[in-house]
């Protein structure tokens, strides 16, 4: 499991998901991950359900930025 594909789960379950499924969906690594997550202040438990937060859904948001950009050439630069 990498972030980006945990805070994407995260984000897919768009508040239909526990804490508890998060972690039983990751083992044997998902307690672990919930606890950086939580630490990052990427995610947030409201009424037993999980959602990103602002700044988790913004981290997303760029990890997928970049993630398309890899392997992009880069411009070539004019010559003067």
């Amino acid at each position: 499991m990498t972030r980006t594909q945990a805070l994407q789960y995260i984000r897919n379950t768009n508040g239909g998901a526990t804490k508890a499924n998060f972690i039983e969906d990751w083992e044997p690594v998902g307690g672990m991950e919930w606890e950086l997550l939580v630490k990052a202040e990427f995610v947030e438990e409201i009424d037993d359900r999980i959602y990103l937060t602002k700044k988790g859904s913004a981290r997303l948001d760029e990890l997928e930025r970049l993630r398309k950009n890899v392997g992009t050439p880069p411009t070539p630069e004019k010559a003067p």
